[in-house]
């Protein structure tokens, strides 16, 4: 480091020695792990018997005025403005 009058948060501790090996896989340098520290499988599998029930998820809002013909209200169109939520369970009924 060059001697300057100004003391920066760079200027705190010794300089940083690089190290000498380096990956086999040749990395960038920016890599959190190794490739070799990542297993391939899947760690969680998720093999549940019971059967699932059919289902559908609909989300309302509360719209007014301003939000349907102005657009001044804060609302969009995705599911974090939604004030209600139905879960329609479908059940196969047989007749006779």
């Amino acid at each position: 480091m060059s001697p300057s009058p100004y003391a920066t948060p760079g200027s705190i501790g010794g300089p940083v020695a690089k190290a000498a090996g380096g990956d086999s896989q040749g990395s960038a340098g920016k890599d959190i792990w190794n490739v070799e520290e990542v297993s391939e499988k899947q760690q969680y599998e998720y093999n549940d018997p019971r059967p699932q029930p059919d289902y559908d998820m609909i989300f309302k809002q509360s719209v007014g005025t301003e939000d349907v013909f102005l657009g001044m209200g804060a609302k969009n169109p995705s599911t974090a403005s939604c004030e209600n939520m139905v879960v329609k369970k479908m059940v196969l009924v047989s007749l006779p």
